[in-house]
């Protein structure tokens, strides 16, 4: 690793660093009140190890919600004890967090090749919109210590040479325990290391063997990882683990997933390649759920089987190689997404959410690869237009993320922009309800509070607090 890539790696970090700068500025909204503000678990040193022994959220509802993070509830604990509760502390945490994340990204990588595709992938990283959500809002600091586990353990792997040490498998079983314990989404880091490892060589059935005789160690040691965590999981959280009803899971289990999935992939394209509709929620009806085929839902579909055609013929090409610029890279940024996305895409089971941006802070490692390697590519034949494109992109990309930051400043900033973007979502109603009620206005707020339940489903945080509602303005 030459100074140039160090060089470009800091530079990709204060890049990130200055375009998420205002966020220094916000306060505590949406969902850091109950995990940060009114958690009084995290507030001191002498309470902190039973919170970080207790299930993520806090309260009668934590074993239900089934999130046990003790590596995210201990960061948050601690800026909560050494900042005195300041919100400063917190976002100042976040921004380092994804300046180091999007440096780490330029240096790994680096390993696996050559030419501008590093830098110009990092920058793409640093500035995209779509983590605005995640480093904007304190409580995506899970997402961020995730992610930046998940990519210190890949650099780690590709250091450690083609047979896998004690040491070095040691350190990766330590990074997948902090990135599994501070979102669920890092277990598919072993998925993520074979995918590098598949990249770099051609492997085929014959060679699994061999494969796993070089490899055997470091799968060993994230297996053992893998396997205490869940067990400790499951007897924090207890009998009720993983029996949440997310917003429109019951539906979802009614129906053919698919339909519904379609609608869900054209908003990963959407979100990736033009991220300038952003949202705070997109529970029904932001996403509907879809009863059959229909334009849009056949539409994403069509563009997820175009990609992974796309990405297939790609992958033919030569391996990955610190002294090439071979194809496959934009397939490796295609199948990275894949991988990193499946925990919370709902196509094997049911994640709790339909879509949120912050979930998309790690599979868009992929996204930020794969227009990296396109534009570097491009540079080759007219490096005048590609140096025009990467400072168009770079600087729009980083226009959207700063004017996005401040809808995470407060709950009203966050709840003006969701009744503002998608008055017709199932989250909106319910925010409405709340506010025709604290305006006096009943009848509105019945109304608000039966479309959102429609909407929802049978979501038990929206039931009980209507039935709350309800009790106080004594309509029994």
């Amino acid at each position: 690793m030459g100074p140039d890539l160090r060089r470009a790696a800091v530079v990709v970090g204060l890049v990130a660093a200055v375009v998420y700068a205002n966020a220094l500025g916000n306060g505590f909204a949406y969902d850091d009140f109950p995990i940060v503000v009114a958690n009084p678990g995290i507030q001191s040193i002498g309470s902190l190890p039973h919170a970080v022994m207790s299930p993520y959220w806090p309260g009668a509802s934590g074993p239900t919600m089934a999130l046990w993070r003790p590596v995210t509830t201990a960061v948050l604990g601690l800026q909560h004890v050494v900042g005195a509760g300041s919100p400063v502390i917190f976002h100042a945490t976040n921004v380092l967090l994804h300046a180091v994340t999007s440096a780490v990204l330029v240096l790994l990588l680096g390993h696996l090749v050559a030419g501008p595709t590093p830098w110009i992938a990092g920058l793409i990283f640093a500035v995209h919109p779509v983590h605005a959500e995640a480093v904007a809002n304190v409580v995506g600091v899970a997402e961020l210590l995730s992610a930046l586990a998940v990519l210190m353990a890949c650099l780690v792997h590709l250091r450690g040479g083609e047979r896998s040490t004690w040491r070095t498998s040691l350190a990766l079983g330590c990074l997948y325990a902090v990135g599994f314990g501070a979102k669920e989404g890092a277990v598919m880091l072993p998925a993520l290391l074979l995918l590098i490892d598949a990249a770099k060589q051609r492997l085929s059935l014959r060679d699994i063997p061999a494969y796993t005789a070089r490899r055997w160690r470091a799968y060993l040691v994230m297996a053992v990882v893998a396997s205490t965590l869940l067990v400790l999981r499951f007897s924090i959280l207890g009998s009720v683990a993983g029996t949440a009803a997310p917003l429109g899971a019951d539906l979802l289990r009614e129906i053919p997933r698919i339909w519904t999935l379609g609608e869900i992939w054209i908003h990963y394209v959407r979100l990736s390649v033009f991220p300038l509709d952003l949202s705070a929620d997109y529970s029904p009806n932001v996403i509907p759920i879809s009863f059959g085929w229909h334009a849009t839902n056949i539409v994403g579909v069509g563009l997820v089987l175009a990609t992974l055609a796309g990405s297939l013929a790609a992958w033919r090409r030569g391996p990955l190689a610190k002294t090439s610029q071979s194809a496959r890279v934009a397939a490796f940024g295609v199948v990275w997404f894949g991988i990193a996305v499946l925990p919370v895409s709902n196509t094997l089971f049911l994640s709790g959410v339909l879509l949120a941006e912050r979930t998309l802070y790690l599979p868009s490692v992929g996204v930020a690869v794969a227009a990296g390697w396109l534009l570097a590519r491009l540079g080759r034949d007219r490096r005048g237009l590609a140096s025009t494109l990467v400072v168009i992109v770079v600087l729009a990309a980083a226009a959207r993320t700063w004017t996005r930051t401040p809808v995470w400043q407060s709950n009203q900033a966050v709840f003006a922009s969701m009744l503002g973007d998608y008055p017709h979502s199932g989250r909106s109603q319910w925010l409405l309800g709340d506010s025709f009620l604290a305006s006096g206005l009943e009848s509105e707020a019945l109304l608000a509070y039966r479309a959102a339940v429609n909407l929802l489903d049978r979501h038990y945080m929206l039931l009980t607090h209507v039935t709350a509602r309800l009790i106080e303005m004594e309509r029994y």
